[in-house]
């Protein structure tokens, strides 16, 4: 199965327009053709991040941006808080529009009330979230 993942290249683009038609007019007239060409690698850009991608993809994107959210929070260590909150979310799961998913449940050893999902079914909760519950 194929997932269609957006980027907000295209918003950000619409933003510039937008926002800075003047600042963009500026820049045609001063050097068009590398204006064009910046368009161009702009507009294919947001081709390019607009495509499908398969569950394989996803579950590989959503490991890695969960590296990196691991190295600045590190995992609670409360098994029975793990336990819960696995049980908790995998029963949501159970009825969301992806239930045959593997969901990866996690609390990060944080303070600040957050929490974060990553592709594939990546979740986390901070233990500052837990306790303002």
């Amino acid at each position: 199965m194929k997932r269609l993942v957006l980027f907000p290249a295209l918003i950000l683009v619409l933003a510039l327009f937008a926002s800075g038609c003047e600042v963009l007019g500026d820049a045609f007239q001063k050097d068009p053709i590398g204006f064009i060409q910046s368009v161009g690698r702009v507009g294919q850009a947001a081709v390019g991040a607009s495509k499908d991608i398969t569950e394989e993809q996803e579950f590989y994107l959503g490991r890695t941006v969960s590296a990196r959210l691991l190295a600045q929070y590190p995992l609670l260590q409360d098994a029975k808080l793990h336990k819960y909150v696995n049980l908790v979310g995998s029963s949501v799961a159970m009825v969301s529009d992806r239930p045959d998913l593997h969901y990866h449940f996690a609390v990060l050893n944080s303070e600040e009330v957050n929490a974060f999902a990553a592709p594939g079914g990546f979740i986390f909760i901070t233990h500052g979230m837990i306790l303002g519950m």
